[in-house]
């Protein structure tokens, strides 16, 4: 994930854990996760495994809160 994070999945990342939905939130400071990655992107430390649990933690709040939200109730208590 390090040099994909660096790479090819630098901009799914920033579009994610930057994204409007993200923020509102409230989980991350935005300026903290910005600096996350560029920190990551230019080198200058190796974030990766801080980068992937945010990716997991945002995309399952997506997955399972929001859905459950929708009235998708199935992930729900899983």
């Amino acid at each position: 994930t390090d040099s994909w994070f660096r790479r090819s999945l630098q901009g799914y990342v920033r579009e994610i854990l930057l994204d409007p939905q993200t923020r509102q939130r409230r989980f991350f400071r935005e300026s903290a996760v910005q600096n996350l990655i560029d920190r990551h992107r230019d080198g200058k430390e190796n974030c990766e495994t801080a980068l992937w649990l945010l990716m997991v933690f945002e995309l399952w709040m997506r997955k399972v809160v929001d859905n459950a939200a929708a009235g998708d109730h199935c992930l729900v208590g899983v």
